[in-house]
Order: structure tokens, then C-alpha cells, then sequence
């Protein structure tokens, strides 16, 4: 009886080691469940290691089992052993003893075979539901590539719209500017239509009061050459005609012939005035020489070609006439100043003062033509700041500029 009472406390020692170390694997493998979470393992891959965890505690186990089970068979040898010796000793009458030995053998084999069944049904329940999980697994991971997939689809879908509506927005913006650039440009044009018709209807009945009374001063022997547009305005020209008979020059010099040539060399005949006109080209002169001509008025008119040139001035370069003080003969009364052309250069006509002044006669006119421009307007500015003596007189052509020189 002391020794089944032994090895039935030895067999629950045992198994109470069997549920620790079972209790130890539970909680090894629950460890390594939530480090996996923790850590964002591949669930795949933690339920392989959950499933080779518990083999490997299963044969922990089993082989704990088996050496107590070794151990159990020599306990029950020794004591088999220890209870023949008995049994010799005490006789016949005590053999039943002998079997206590294999009951308990009995017992424990079946206590054995007890925990492999359980042992067995738990790595089958481990097995099933590692299983379940892999499943699970590879559910999860098929919706997550096809919500990738998706994902990809729609971004690429909004890619390209997002690209077609920027490029609809810059041909918008394209042709918003063209709009604002053709909006501003007839814009432009009307104000300059209108700038014009203002200006049309504002001078033409003066143009042609002015040119009315210009031919009741003069006694033409032909056709008059029309004024206006490149040539001087009829304004102009009766504004000159006005200072011409008031004033009743000797001298005059005109800078750039033209229409104005023939009609001052009118106006300087009948007071017996002289008229020097300079011309930068020959093809000009011609036209100019011809009109005089045919005019009569070689005896007034002296027109001479003096072509542009490279001079200096006031410590600068200009494009002017050459050499034109050579060609006045006498004090200069009245210089009319309509050349060169101003696409010869800025300020083109700034060197006619300048160059003329010591040929002035003391209580000369200086008359420029085109004063209505903001170049010419500089010229003056220019011209009234370095001339002592000169003022600024009214004039009501607004595109002649009239210069009076002073005695001092």
C-alpha cells in the first residue's frame, strides 16, 4: 500500500508538471500572437509558428509522459522485486499483495492513454483552426489586393480626368487671352477711329475755313498743290501766311520742302521776300522744283539739295543736313523747320537751332512744324532752356510751334 500511495502521488506531481509546462506553451504562444499584432507580422506566418509551437510542446510533453512512464515501470520493478522477497518471507498467505504493483500500473497507463486522447483532440482542434486561420488569411489578403486593384483603377481614372481638365482649363486661358488681347486691340482701334473723327470733325471745317482765306491772300497762276495729310495743314499754313504778312520778312529758310514751299513762295513774292528751301533728297527736290516751275517762282524760290549727314552737336552725334549754313546768304527772319523726317532718328529736328542760331536776325520767328507730337514738344523744351532771349508764342494751329527770338 506505501508504495501505491507513492506512485500515485509521484503520477499527480507529474502531471501537475505536464499542465505547467501546458500552461507555460499557452501563454509562450499568446506572447508571440500579440507581439505578431504588435508588429505587423504575416498572419500566415504566425499561424504556422502558433501550429509548430504547439507540435513542439506536444512532444515536450509526450516525451516528459514517456520518461515518467519509464520511471513508473521501475519504480513498480523495484517494488515487484521488494514484494516477491516479501512474499517468500511472510508465505503463501499474503501472495494477493503481489498484485497491488500491477494496479497501480494499470492506473497509470490509463491515465496516460487519458492525457494522449486529450493531447491528440487538442492538436487536432490546434490543427483545424490553424487551418480556419490561414483561410482567413488568404480571404483577407484577396480583398486587400482587390481594393488595391481598385484603389489603382480609380487613381488612374482621376489621373486622367484631373489631366483632361487641366489641359481644357489652359486652352480656356489660351484663348481667354487671345480674346483680351483681340478685345484690347479693337479696343485700341476704335479709340484711335475715334480719336481721329473727334479730331476730323473738329478741324476739317477749319481746314477748310483756313483754306479759304489762304487763297483769298494769294493770286495763284495754276492749281495749288492740296494740303494736309503729309504735307503742312491748311491751319498751318494760314497761321505762317499771317506772320508772313505781318511781320513781312526778307530772309526765310524752310528745312524739308513740299507743298508749303509753293505756297510761301506766293506770300514772300508780293512783298519781295526771298525763300532758301533745303531738301535731304533729290527724288523730293524734283517733285518741289517742277511745282515751282510750274508756278513761276524761280525769282522767289531757291531750293538746293543738301543730303543727310553725320554731324555733331551739343557733344553729340546727329543724322541732319550738311553743311546747311554755307547756303544762307542773309540774317534769317523766319526759319521754318518741317525736316528731317522723324523716322531719321530721336529728336531728329533738335540740331536746326543749334546749328542756325548765329544766322538768326535779331527778332527772328522760329516755326516747327509737327509740335503737337511729344518729340517736337521736348525740342522746344530743350531749345527754350539753352536760348537766352527765345520765348514760346500762342499759336492757333495746334501742330505749329511758334518761337520768337528777342533783342536783349
Amino acid at each position: 500500500m506505501p508504495d501505491s500511495v507513492e506512485s500515485r502521488r509521484k503520477l499527480g506531481s507529474a502531471l501537475r508538471r505536464a499542465r505547467t509546462d501546458g500552461a507555460l506553451t499557452t501563454f509562450t504562444a499568446l506572447l508571440a500572437t500579440v507581439a505578431a499584432v504588435m508588429f505587423a507580422l504575416d498572419f500566415a506566418r504566425m499561424a504556422s509558428a502558433l501550429a509548430v509551437l504547439a507540435i513542439v510542446s506536444l512532444s515536450v510533453l509526450i516525451r516528459r509522459l514517456l520518461g515518467l512512464l519509464r520511471r513508473f515501470e521501475r519504480t513498480g520493478a523495484r517494488a515487484a522485486e521488494r514484494n516477491e522477497r516479501a512474499l517468500r518471507k511472510l508465505g503463501a498467505a499474503r501472495t494477493g499483495n503481489a498484485t497491488q504493483p500491477r494496479e497501480v500500473e494499470g492506473g497509470i497507463l490509463a491515465a496516460v492513454e487519458t492525457v494522449e486522447r486529450r493531447l491528440v483532440a487538442a492538436f487536432g482542434r490546434s490543427e483545424r483552426e490553424s487551418r480556419l486561420i490561414q483561410a482567413r488569411v488568404r480571404d483577407l489578403r484577396a480583398g486587400v489586393d482587390e481594393l488595391a486593384t481598385d484603389v489603382g483603377r480609380l487613381r488612374a481614372s482621376l489621373d486622367e480626368r484631373t489631366s483632361g481638365t487641366l489641359r481644357r482649363v489652359e486652352r480656356i486661358e489660351v484663348r481667354g487671352e487671345r480674346i483680351e488681347r483681340a478685345v484690347a486691340e479693337v479696343s485700341s482701334q476704335v479709340a484711335r477711329e475715334a480719336k481721329v473723327t473727334r479730331f476730323a470733325v473738329h478741324t476739317v471745317p477749319q481746314d477748310v475755313e483756313a483754306s479759304n482765306q489762304l487763297r483769298e491772300l494769294i493770286k495763284p497762276t495754276t492749281v495749288l498743290p492740296p494740303t494736309g495729310g503729309w504735307a503742312v495743314d491748311a491751319r498751318t499754313l494760314l497761321v505762317i501766311a499771317q506772320t508772313i504778312r505781318r511781320r513781312k520778312p526778307r530772309y526765310v529758310v524752310e528745312l524739308g520742302s513740299g507743298t508749303s514751299t509753293v505756297w510761301l513762295g506766293y506770300l514772300l513774292r508780293e512783298y519781295g521776300g526771298r525763300l532758301l528751301s533745303i531738301e535731304g533728297q533729290e527724288a523730293y527736290a524734283s517733285i518741289v522744283r517742277d511745282a515751282v516751275e510750274e508756278h513761276e517762282l524761280q525769282s522767289t524760290v531757291d531750293l538746293r539739295v543738301v543730303p543727310l549727314a553725320d554731324i555733331e552737336v551739343e557733344g553729340a552725334v546727329w543724322r541732319w543736313y550738311a553743311d546747311v549754313p554755307t547756303h544762307v546768304s542773309a540774317p534769317i527772319d523766319l526759319l521754318l523747320i518741317d525736316g528731317p523726317p522723324k523716322a531719321t532718328g530721336p529728336l531728329a529736328r533738335f540740331p536746326a537751332l543749334p546749328v542756325l542760331r548765329h544766322k538768326l536776325a535779331p527778332d527772328a520767328v522760329i516755326a516747327l512744324d509737327d509740335a503737337s507730337r511729344p518729340e517736337e514738344d521736348e525740342i522746344m523744351r530743350r531749345w527754350l532752356d539753352s536760348t537766352p532771349g527765345l520765348v514760346r508764342l500762342t499759336s492757333s494751329a495746334d501742330d505749329l510751334g511758334l518761337l520768337h527770338l528777342r533783342d536783349e
